[in-house]
């Protein structure tokens, strides 16, 4: 461990060296991107700022003699010795001295100054990364449209909802610079967003293996997509409203990892979900229910939750009706774990009923019969190339108003339905139970 501390220092004397050497052949690079901000009263302003970067002429500093010195001081260091191998580029001994020149110096009174404390720190920060079996990686993302009242919301295996506040929004502000095309990236309707996913984790990192690093972020951001993906469809089980996932950033390992994109061109929703204590712990359950070990084994459940979370994600009633419809099918016409084949909407209109007389506590097993029927036919005409008049005439038979209110009423009830079946044993549960949907239609 001596031997090791002896070594690490003996690089970051001969880096500082370097570093003085380095200092006249320094040309200053000043651009003058634009950035977003809010102000004191809380508006939107758009800010020119200066960013400094610095440049060398590489062929003259390898002339240097203290250049080939710490060069070979970095070869051998235990650490850096397989940083190349490990994260290919940014591994290299002169993209480990850039980045340790853009983090150490510093521009007082225009002239160029080295913070050798710094330099210090960034050197001992990059060799104790490249020489762990495990590297931490946070992953970020707004999540647009939701609110929270707590300033954390936290969850299982380091996935956490976090409240920015205006001084945090302010610095995550990103760079708009010329030729800039990450406009999704930069929109303030995003970046203003006060809700914040993070998931934090620790990557293994497999130093036989070439550009492992990259192994690394790739299984981040995999598991991060991941964990947000089970939380807003956990949010979507519990409340009304839209939710979207914004653009990925991560943090953590020597590979600069930049903006993944997970974005369609839907209409970016306002923050009109809005979390309290008491809806936090429903999310809470239903997030243990839909991901991890203590996820649901009830294949029925899980292929009708899958199809419900796709149309709550839709805008078009149409698309929303017939993916409802679908989700309601999974469990109104299955028997015995197996599916129904014959009397398809009579079946499902009276296991429609029976269950939602008891889940909406609902006497009127009729008009829960006829808004099911209604529903199920509805659908029918849809797929079938109904016209507007025949589609209009179906759900009158339901007394509903139009397209979105049918969908309201699947909705509704459904996230409902499947707060009252996780109550049950899975082999309790209607759909599994011997005689479940007689049992339902005969008591009471």
């Amino acid at each position: 461990m001596t031997k090791k501390i002896n070594s690490l220092r003996s690089l970051e004397e001969n880096f500082l060296i370097l570093l003085s050497d380095t200092k006249p052949l320094l040309k200053q690079l000043v651009s003058s991107p634009n950035k977003w901000f809010l102000d004191s009263k809380n508006q939107q302003v758009l800010k020119t700022v200066k960013k400094h970067s610095f440049y060398f002429d590489h062929k003259a500093i390898k002339k240097e003699k203290s250049y080939k010195k710490c060069k070979e001081e970095f070869e051998k260091d235990s650490a850096f010795k397989q940083a190349t191998k490990l994260a290919s580029y940014w591994g290299k001994f002169e993209t480990i001295l850039q980045t340790v020149i853009n983090e150490s110096v510093k521009i007082k009174r225009g002239k160029i100054f080295i913070d050798e404390d710094r330099a210090r720190q960034k050197i001992a920060e990059l060799n104790s990364l490249f020489s762990q079996k495990n590297v931490k990686i946070e992953v970020h993302a707004h999540l647009l449209g939701v609110n929270i009242k707590r300033k954390i919301i936290e969850f299982p295996n380091g996935l956490y909802l976090y409240r920015l506040n205006k001084k945090e929004i302010n610095a995550r502000q990103p760079l708009i610079e010329a030729y800039h095309t990450n406009a999704l990236w930069t929109d303030p309707q995003i970046t203003f967003h006060p809700t914040e996913l993070r998931y934090s984790m620790k990557a293994s990192v497999d130093p036989s293996k070439q550009f492992d690093f990259f192994n690394a972020t790739n299984q981040a951001q995999q598991e991060a997509r991941t964990a947000f993906q089970n939380l807003i469809e956990s949010i979507l089980l519990v409340q009304e409203g839209d939710v979207q996932l914004g653009p990925l950033s991560m943090e953590g390992g020597p590979i600069p990892c930049g903006i993944s994109y997970n974005m369609t061109t839907r209409l970016i929703p306002f923050p009109e979900v809005v979390i309290s204590n008491t809806q936090a712990k429903q999310i809470l359950t239903a997030y243990e229910l839909l991901s991890g070990g203590g996820r649901e084994k009830d294949k029925v459940l899980l292929r009708a939750l899958q199809r419900f979370f796709i149309g709550r994600q839709r805008h078009n009633p149409v698309d929303k009706l017939i993916d409802y419809v679908i989700s309601w099918e999974a469990i109104l016409l299955t028997q015995k774990g197996s599916p129904i084949k014959q009397e398809l909407i009579y079946r499902f209109s009276v296991n429609g009923s029976s269950l939602l007389a008891y889940v909406l506590n609902n006497k009127d097993r009729k008009e829960l019969f006829e808004k099911m029927k209604c529903a199920y036919a509805t659908r029918s005409t849809v797929v079938h190339g109904g016209s507007d008049t025949e589609i209009k005439n179906k759900l009158k038979t339901g007394s509903f108003l139009d397209l979105n209110d049918v969908c309201k009423f699947l909705e509704d009830s459904f996230r409902r339905t499947v707060w009252w079946l996780i109550n049950f044993d899975r082999s309790k549960r209607p759909y599994y139970k011997d005689n479940g949907w007689e049992d339902l239609l005969w008591t009471n």
